[in-house]
């Protein structure tokens, strides 16, 4: 399989499971216009292609499909299955695929991300009386003052949104689950509580924001170089 191909088909499930029923705005062969998840869509590349790929990475042991029926439990399935199962009306909401290791390593090989400069996070809706107030977050980073610098500049990265400072507590873990199918050591945690009260002053005022901030903010989600960066880009059928 091309390379470029490959990598764009791995890179659709970095962060976690795809299920079937985002494939096809993803797959519609046009690039045209951005697409969700972190994918760009392929010219010339519809559904059926694409999932005849899939199937291939399946086979090299790069993916695994997944099947999780209305009423029943999520259950590992095979390439045969997929193509049983994708007769029925309906069923795309129930099937999934996602990285193994060895998919995982695979795209490492290709995207070279620098996992240091990776933060990641997580939160959770915090109610009172049904109404939401705030949220408990959890970020995370080999890089501490990578963290540090984003809880300092927290309210201008989030609308105003504010941290309750007397919630911050920092942990270092030897080892922490980044993502579902990679594990780092020497991890650093930061847990906090934020706020939807009066958002803060602006640090500029709105079309002043530094070039250093913009460049600064885009660096945060560049650890990885994306598929559409490598030589061959768009691939072909």
């Amino acid at each position: 399989m091309n390379r470029v191909l490959r990598q764009w088909l791995l890179n659709l499930a970095i962060d976690f499971p795809v299920h079937f029923g985002l494939l096809p705005s993803l797959l519609d062969g046009n690039d045209r216009e951005p697409q969700s998840l972190n994918v760009k869509a392929l010219r010339s590349f519809e559904l059926d292609e694409g999932v005849a790929r899939l199937m291939e990475l399946a086979e090299s042991g790069l993916i695994q499909f997944f099947h999780q029926p209305a009423l029943g439990e999520t259950r590992a399935i095979s390439t045969s299955e997929v193509l049983v199962l994708r007769r029925r009306t309906g069923v795309e909401k129930e099937l999934s695929f996602q990285l193994t290791d060895a998919g995982g390593r695979a795209w490492e090989s290709a995207a070279e991300p620098h996992w240091r400069r990776m933060q990641g996070g997580f939160a959770t809706p915090r109610e009172e009386n049904g109404r939401l107030i705030g949220w408990d977050w959890t970020l995370f980073s080999q890089d501490r003052e990578h963290l540090m610098a984003t809880i300092g500049w927290w309210p201008v990265l989030n609308h105003g949104e504010q941290i309750d400072l007397r919630s911050i507590t920092w942990e270092f873990a030897e080892a922490y689950l980044v993502k579902y199918w990679k594990r780092l050591p020497n991890m650093h945690l930061v847990n906090f509580e934020s706020g939807l009260g009066a958002p803060s002053m602006p640090g500029w005022n709105p079309g002043n924001t530094p070039e250093w901030f913009t460049a600064w903010s885009i660096a945060r989600s560049t650890w990885y170089r994306q598929p559409w960066e490598m030589e061959g880009w768009s691939p072909k059928p």
